[in-house]
């Protein structure tokens, strides 16, 4: 966390080298203040504070995208959590912080199906590290996300999440950190960790109606133009031949990535 952007020399995604361009991309490189949190490179919002370190944007495109998301996974696991928390959810009282709220609709339709409770929703411009300190006694701690790996993508889709994976370690993420949450959740003393993985459909061949957006994967490629041409190299005719051939494996392949929810009981202590 809190790192600029990185742009070492590499090679773009059809394997071409690229140099150091002058360009307002630079901007995204500078490091900036909590009150220079915000900048518009080539038409899109990004949140480049030093205590935050996001390689996608933070508009109300991306919002949209989120949310679309956040739509597919309810569906997919048929609620929106896992952890065995209804009964705490309905008696009221309960209280529920959301750490990246994103576009929202989360902390909305929980709000609407549990008005006991009292939820709270956080983004960027506030960071717990450790979560951990937030937790009650007893209470519970629900964590989803996805590896950076698409299971039965085309030539063109592997060259985008390899790319991807790139941007991630060179700002210093963990492509595969969902992975790593058990651990780290033992580490703090969490309790009754449990771990449950889903498939969402990438692709509309044989996919249900509701368990797939057609335009999500497309959605996907184009929020991570900038960092894209940034941090790997590529220009725009690169990047949009990039994206049409990977709506066209959407179309003809079957691909999912997998949806992870890791959920835990803090020690009552």
């Amino acid at each position: 966390m809190g790192q600029s952007l990185k742009k070492p020399v590499k090679n773009g995604i059809n394997g071409v080298a690229e140099t150091s361009k002058k360009s307002n991309e630079e901007t995204y490189l500078k490091s900036l203040s909590v009150l220079e949190a915000h900048r518009f490179i080539q038409g899109r919002k990004f949140c480049l504070a030093q205590n935050a370190s996001l390689a996608l944007p933070r508009d109300n495109e991306e919002a949209m995208r989120i949310n679309k998301v956040t739509k597919l996974i309810k569906v997919l696991f048929g609620s929106n959590y896992s952890a065995p928390v209804t009964e705490f959810l309905t008696c009221g009282g309960a209280k529920i912080l959301e750490i990246g709220t994103g576009g929202g609709l989360w902390l909305s339709e929980m709000s609407i199906e549990y008005p006991m409770s009292i939820f709270l929703g956080l983004d960027i411009t506030t960071i717990f590290n450790p979560m951990y300190r937030v937790l009650q006694p007893g209470g519970w701690m629900e964590i989803h996300g996805t590896p950076s790996e698409i299971i039965g993508a085309g030539p063109a889709t592997r060259r985008f999440m390899l790319a991807v994976r790139q941007c991630l370690q060179i700002n210093g993420h963990n492509p595969d950190i969902v992975r790593t949450i058990p651990e780290k959740l033992r580490s703090l003393n969490v309790k009754n960790i449990q771990v449950v993985e889903k498939p969402l459909l990438l692709s509309r061949n044989g996919a249900p109606d509701e368990q797939i957006d057609d335009e999500l994967l497309l959605r996907t490629v184009e929020a991570f133009r900038v960092i894209m041409k940034v941090a790997i190299g590529c220009t725009d005719e690169e990047y949009d031949e990039l994206k049409r051939n990977v709506g066209l494996e959407a179309e003809t392949t079957k691909m999912h990535i997998m949806v992870i929810r890791t959920f835990g009981q803090k020690d009552a202590e």
